[in-house]
């Protein structure tokens, strides 16, 4: 899913960081009822894989 996010956002030159984006995504997965644990995990992710990948500053 991040791969995803991240391609899509340099097709379409979006304004914004990564550490943004992943606020709105982490808010919609808690709108639409996601489990406390998957939540949990998809921040593990981002706090420890992601930044491996990409400059979250960009």
């Amino acid at each position: 899913m991040a791969k995803i996010k991240l391609s899509n956002m340099e097709r379409s030159k979006i304004q914004k960081t990564v550490e943004e984006i992943h606020k709105e995504y982490i808010d919609y997965c808690k709108i639409i009822g996601q489990r406390d644990k998957t939540i949990e995990s998809k921040l593990r992710f981002y706090r420890f894989c992601l930044k491996d990948l990409v400059n979250l500053q960009f």
